[in-house]
């Protein structure tokens, strides 16, 4: 997984917002948008606090690949 989008996230203060568009049937789609995952500059180091982001961001890929 590329760590440029957490790396942003982290730098900048803001959140990731995971968004995925399903497909249900012809030209039926859903769009499913989760809680934002937040990267935020901490007493951990730089890579702890990116390696946790990227950790929930593939449980949730997981999720709604597994449900889907």
């Amino acid at each position: 997984m590329p760590t440029g989008p957490f790396v942003l996230s982290l730098v900048a203060e803001t959140g990731i917002y995971p968004l995925f568009i399903v497909r249900l049937g012809f030209r039926k789609y859903r769009i499913i948008a989760r809680e934002p995952i937040m990267c935020s500059k901490s007493d951990r180091p730089r890579e702890e606090e990116i390696a946790s982001a990227m950790r929930r961001w593939s449980q949730l890929l997981e999720e709604t690949v597994g449900r889907y």
